[in-house]
């Protein structure tokens, strides 16, 4: 597993049991393997920021309620290789 900007996966994983509960959701901005991988393992939820532009780029959704703020949702992380 590679490291997390510099950090390896071990240090990563005690962060994210650290300073998160089982079942509660882990904001990842770069979708990065050691990441999802870590937040799986220890029961986290993966989340990840959906903006504005994101959000209108995406040509089934509609902008959100409150446009012009970064909200988030709570699913499963898509990551492309």
């Amino acid at each position: 597993m590679p490291d997390w900007h510099g950090l390896p996966p071990s240090h990563l994983a005690y962060l994210i049991r650290r300073y998160t509960h089982v079942g509660g959701a882990v904001l990842d901005l770069d979708a990065h393997p050691a990441t999802i991988a870590a937040t799986a393992y220890l029961r986290r939820v993966p989340a990840r920021m959906v903006t504005v532009a994101t959000t209108r780029a995406c040509g089934s959704c509609r902008p959100p309620l409150n446009a012009g703020r970064a909200v988030w949702r709570v699913g499963p992380v898509r990551v492309s290789t």
